[in-house]
């Protein structure tokens, strides 16, 4: 999820079990991965097919989508931290950042000091 959550970030998890409607396109989804361990992608797009609602998730430095049961989703990040850098993914700087993610405009290549700007920017104009 580079660069919107960097490694070592600090994630605060709302938990979703058991309600699929709770995660919509822009959220970062939290679910069991094929390897074992958490997977936490941001969520592009939502298909409605026989088996159910499906998400359709990436991580924000991926070039390949990922296709996602929503009764698989365990949590929905609400805020993450890193250091001094905090936001909240449903405030003004984590809409930012998702739809930039989702329309592929986010790149890998942001730096953590371009991010923090980013965030500034976007908290001072508010």
């Amino acid at each position: 999820m580079i660069p919107a959550i960097p490694p070592g970030s600090r994630l605060d998890l709302e938990a979703v079990e058991g309600r699929p409607d709770a995660v919509g396109v822009g959220d970062v989804a939290v679910y069991l991965g094929n390897c074992g361990g958490f997977v936490a992608h941001r969520v592009l797009a939502i298909e409605h097919g026989p088996a159910g609602r499906v998400l359709v998730t990436r991580g924000d430095n991926q070039d390949h989508d990922d296709r996602v049961p929503a009764s698989a989703v365990a949590f929905k990040v609400l805020r993450v931290t890193r250091g001094r850098i905090s936001y909240s993914t449903g405030g003004p700087a984590g809409r930012a950042l998702a739809r930039l993610a989702v329309r592929g405009g986010l790149p890998w290549a942001l730096t953590r000091r371009a991010l923090t700007r980013l965030l500034r920017g976007i908290q001072r104009v508010l």
